[in-house]
């Protein structure tokens, strides 16, 4: 059991399922004129079970998903690993002048967004 994996791909198509549902269970998309009206809440109600199941599933999923390398991460090639190595090892903090200014420029941000106004 420790070295079962989920595929992202079979999530992703879980998930997208369960939004499909979602929004005929949410009402944001109407059964109105695709089924019966009399069948309307039995589907309703059969797809908030099928909704809460599907994420009940997702969340248990989630666990054996990662972490890891897949479709949208790939592991980093050993050259691009001995550069982020290098530029993590070489990274130097911000001088004391430098910090002063990142913070006055965000309390002036902050009060432009309190006066009503956009950053």
């Amino acid at each position: 059991m420790r070295n079962l994996k989920i595929s992202p791909l079979s999530l992703t198509v879980i998930l997208f399922i369960t939004d499909v549902f979602q929004g005929f269970t949410s009402g944001t998309v109407h059964f109105t004129h695709m089924i019966p009206d009399a069948w309307i809440p039995y589907a309703t109600a059969w797809l908030n079970f099928i909704v809460f199941v599907n994420l009940t599933f997702l969340t248990i999923f989630a666990g054996f998903a990662g972490p890891g390398v897949g479709p949208l991460a790939k592991a980093p090639t050993m050259a691009e690993a001995k550069d982020i190595v290098a530029q993590a090892v070489s990274a130097k903090p911000p001088t004391t002048a430098e910090t002063k200014q990142i913070a006055a420029e965000v309390q002036q941000i902050v009060a432009q967004v309190k006066d009503g106004g956009s950053p």
